[in-house]
């Protein structure tokens, strides 16, 4: 977070292309870690009865930030000669108070306390010497999560969902200053900005409030339902606003289009973190944001853009908008899967990546050479919890159908 306040303060202060670009460069690189670890924390340390809720304030920070620079920019730009070098250096001092903000805070402030435990580590140090790449254990956890269909698509369908957002900030008002609308820029940045503000921000808080009603998002087949049929209603409006011929038509449309594209946005991203086991969440979250920058905030401008060169902007916003119904496909999948695997006796991922015990962690990573089930027994590891009240056995999520509670205790003393 400082590095990132320090580049930001240095792209305010270049005056040439390769440094504005290095600081740019350097500092989405940093930034980074904050979009990926976010989620996880909440996933992690947030209350179960409130954790879609808490999920859905993180997500309400992005569309916000972007909505106020939206606005503050675009009316000092059309309005006033102030140059827009003030509005990182503001950006820069704000970052450097929150960086002085977690600095001076102590790490229990932030995290919640770990369970007391006694752990036995001695059925794993024989193998405590079998070496494992790193590389390979990583390009593993990739291959993991490119073969979880319900991962991947509710991936691709955030990339639509952030592919029409970013696509229409970036569009809209090129579009509204064209037929058939025919609006003026300053009610353009002020309509539009007021609904960037209220209709996304709104829409998180709804969204993480009604999915933590059902269950929160890890009842993935409900949650899934509830997500498509937001999407639905968003898909309609996206269509909606492409016959619209006012600007207040227009504004009605894209409020409720965001509304409901910022409901669905906390189930879908925690439905994304919960349909993979524990130890890959750190990877999903960091591929999906990856995936979200590529495909969402890059293409949307991009495809757009091309589609404008090649035609018009009305075409070029079309695209856009039709891009919403892909999303509501993809979405619209997921319960389907989750209901197949229901009817074939299958668990719901989250309940199945828990199935051994959800108040223990893995201390070791299973080495799967090992084949034998006197082998896998000794790498199971015995610990007594405090957090339940009762003593637990904590197998390694990779064998723990392999290896039952009873061929653990008899290996280990």
């Amino acid at each position: 977070l400082v590095l990132y306040s320090f580049c930001v303060l240095g792209f305010a202060l270049s005056n040439g292309f390769i440094l504005s670009l290095l600081m740019r460069l350097i500092g989405g690189f940093v930034s980074a870690l904050l979009v990926v670890f976010a989620p996880i924390w909440v996933d992690d340390f947030g209350p179960p009865s409130a954790k879609s809720l808490w999920m859905s304030l993180v997500q309400a920070g992005v569309p916000l930030g972007i909505t106020i620079g939206y606005l503050a920019i675009g009316f000092v730009e059309a309005n006033t000669s102030i140059s827009w070098r003030y509005f990182f250096f503001a950006q820069s001092s704000l970052l450097i108070l929150f960086s002085i903000f977690f600095l001076v805070n102590p790490d229990n402030a932030l995290n919640r306390p770990v369970h007391f435990t006694i752990q036995q580590h001695d059925a794993l140090d024989e193998y405590a010497h079998v070496p494992r790449s790193r590389v390979k254990r990583a390009l593993k956890k990739v291959s993991k999560l490119l073969l979880n269909p319900i991962y991947i698509l509710l991936i691709l369908s955030l990339c639509s969902l952030y592919f029409v957002v970013n696509g229409l900030q970036m569009w809209v008002t090129s579009y509204l200053e064209g037929p058939p609308v025919y609006a003026n820029k300053n009610a353009i940045v002020a309509v539009f900005g007021a609904c960037s503000v209220t209709g996304p921000i709104a829409g998180v808080l709804f969204g993480g409030w009604l999915v933590d009603r059902v269950g929160g998002y890890k009842e993935m087949f409900r949650t899934g339902l509830i997500s498509t049929l937001l999407g639905a209603f968003a898909c309609a409006m996206s269509f909606a606003s492409l016959f619209t011929t006012s600007l207040g038509g227009f504004a009605a449309c894209t409020w409720i289009l965001l509304f409901f594209g910022g409901a669905a946005v906390p189930a879908l991203v925690g439905m994304s973190l919960s349909t993979v086991e524990k130890r890959l969440r750190p990877m999903a979250s960091g591929f999906g944001s990856c995936m979200y920058n590529l495909l969402g905030f890059f293409l949307g401008p991009f495809i757009a853009g091309a589609v404008a060169d090649a035609s018009s902007v009305q075409w070029g916003y079309r695209c856009i908008m039709g891009t919403s119904s892909l999303a509501v496909c993809l979405t619209g999948v997921v319960p389907l899967i989750l209901h197949c695997r229901s009817s074939n006796g299958l668990p719901e991922p989250e309940r199945e990546n828990l199935a051994v015990t959800s108040e223990t962690e893995d201390i070791s990573e299973v080495d799967e050479s090992f084949t034998t089930r006197p082998e896998l027994a000794k790498q199971a590891v015995l610990r007594t919890s405090f957090a339940g009240g009762r003593p637990a056995l904590a197998l390694p999520r990779t064998h723990a159908t392999k290896v039952s509670a009873d061929e653990a205790r008899a290996v280990l003393p």
